[in-house]
């Protein structure tokens, strides 16, 4: 039995310990990733890989599409900052049967998982720091090492740097 159903119901349990709290209504001034967010994206994708070897798991195979899903995602958590229902967080899953169902339509994925994140602080390394934040939250390191085949992943910079990442996984 995949552990899928499980992740995403503690996932909505334990997500708003991942968010900081930030100042509401804070506008970014671009919907689009610029190369500093796409950068990172990609040494998260690599670093999830390694650590899904690690474990002796398969190396997932990033979709763009599936970024694209994820982007939309993350246009909608910067744009609705400070506006969760979860506890006033900066994350949330509204809308993740829609992208399930992208994923279906679009892309073939017979399932669907995300990860979400959001960092309000000045972290050394964010890639590192998105990383440790979900291996030490049980349902985001479980949703990492469920046995998916595909992956989106997107970022979004605010004018204060506050990032809003967005995960997408699917199973072909």
């Amino acid at each position: 039995m995949s552990s899928r159903p499980l992740a995403l119901i503690l996932a909505f349990c334990i997500l708003p310990w991942l968010g900081s709290c930030a100042a509401p209504n804070s506008r970014g001034t671009s919907a689009n990733p610029d190369a500093e967010a796409r950068g990172r994206c990609q040494r998260i994708h690599q670093a999830l890989n390694r650590y899904r070897t690690q474990h002796g798991l398969p190396a997932l195979t990033r979709v763009e599409g599936m970024d694209e899903v994820a982007l939309d995602h993350c246009r909608y958590l910067l744009n609705h900052r400070g506006n969760s229902s979860l506890h006033g967080q900066n994350v949330n899953h509204k809308g993740i049967e829609n992208r399930a169902n992208t994923c279906y339509q679009r892309f073939g994925m017979d399932g669907y998982g995300e990860n979400v994140a959001a960092i309000t602080s000045a972290p050394a390394d964010p890639v590192e720091h998105v990383m440790l934040m979900w291996k030490t939250s049980f349902p985001h390191d479980q949703t990492m090492l469920d046995d998916w085949t595909h992956t989106g992943i997107s970022m979004l910079i605010d004018r204060d740097g506050a990032m809003f990442i967005t995960q997408t996984f699917g199973k072909r």
